[in-house]
């Protein structure tokens, strides 16, 4: 018996812990409050379904892992765990603690073993009423799964394959035992003669020997299809009513829907955050540009400024050391003359006063 049940980042559920007790358990709460969430915990652990993990909640973490735990009678704790890469099943007793990873589609043995309970042991909302919108032959299945019968279609399926075989073989051997006539013509000498006699021989021996099984194969499907025939009658009388399928479906695309509807919205608003910084960023680059353009005239008139500098101590060591070369003294003379008649630096602009 399922005594109680923990759900983390599942759907709606942050932390959510369940208590049963014996008897009828009755789960109540306001629209929307995901209540049929737990049924789908349940069923996840059950049967491994659904695939992925579009059912983790929305408000979970990357790193964050998303789990259901079912304990049965307070003794034993099976738990469906999915976090990032890691997909596995662990049971849990007051012993150890034994863990299954890289699952398939199906659930393990070990599992199923302590479970006890499929697909048939749930009723959720929106779904039909037990087997009576099923087809005669599906119903037929289910019951036979109860009462352990499928046992019958499995050994049928087994039977025809073997028989499938058992055909093939002997065409095979019917084959090669026309080869071995045409090949006996072409010996001459008598002990090959009689190898190839004793290998027909054994070639008919092991053809009459799997026509015998095949003939018994085939006297033990017509009993098993005569069985199932039987199996089916019995069930003629159940009617059907309207199939709520098309609801289920419809039913379960809500939900996703749902779920899908509070990611996009999610996105859209780190879309618009995102937008905000964005332009925020192109109001910076543009001030950064003209910081730069500030920056690269601040850096030439510095430089304009250290080659005014280096002109005037020239002029100051040649007044210094009263150098009396005529061409130099020309030359000083024509420099000034020419700043005169600038009035300015030519490289950095400045007023020049003599």
């Amino acid at each position: 018996m399922i005594t109680s049940i923990h759900l983390i980042n599942f759907q709606a559920h942050k932390n959510t812990f369940v208590d049963f007790t014996k008897g009828l358990n009755i789960i109540e709460g306001s629209n929307f409050s995901n209540k049929s969430g737990i049924v789908r915990a349940i069923k996840w652990v059950l049967l491994n379904r659904p695939r992925g993990d579009h059912f983790k909640s929305h408000f979970a973490d990357k790193k964050e892992p998303v789990s259901v735990s079912i304990t049965f009678d307070k003794i034993i704790t099976v738990t469906r765990e999915r976090r990032g890469k890691d997909n596995l099943y662990r049971i849990e007793n007051q012993d150890e603690s034994i863990e299954f990873k890289a699952l398939g589609t199906d659930v393990p043995d070990e599992i199923k073993e302590i479970l006890q309970m499929n697909e048939i042991n749930i009723q959720c909302q929106g779904d039909p009423y037990f087997m009576l919108g099923e087809k005669p032959g599906t119903r037929a299945k289910i019951i036979n799964k109860i009462v352990g019968l499928e046992i019958i279609d499995d050994s049928i399926r087994q039977i025809t394959k073997i028989v499938n075989e058992n055909e093939s073989t002997i065409k095979t051997l019917d084959k090669e035992l026309l080869e071995a006539k045409v090949k006996v013509k072409d010996f001459v000498d008598m002990e090959e003669k009689d190898k190839i006699i004793k290998d027909i021989d054994n070639l008919l021996n092991s053809i009459d020997s799997q026509r015998e099984e095949y003939n018994e194969l085939a006297e033990i499907i017509e009993d098993l299809i005569i069985n199932r025939d039987n199996l089916e009658k019995i069930n003629e009388w159940l009617k059907i009513e309207k199939d709520f399928k098309a609801i289920e479906e419809l039913y379960d695309n809500v939900e996703d829907l749902k779920w899908q509807k509070e990611e996009i919205e999610k996105n859209i608003n780190e879309i618009k955050s995102n937008r905000e910084k964005r332009k925020k960023l192109k109001s910076f680059l543009g001030i950064e540009k003209q910081l730069n353009f500030v920056e690269n005239l601040l850096k030439e008139k510095e430089g304009k400024e250290k080659r005014l500098r280096r002109l005037q101590e020239i002029t100051k060591e040649i007044k210094d050391n009263k150098i009396i070369s005529t061409a130099k003294t020309k030359l000083i003379n024509q420099i000034n003359e020419k700043f005169k008649e600038i009035g300015v630096c030519p490289t950095c602009g400045q007023t020049l006063e003599f």
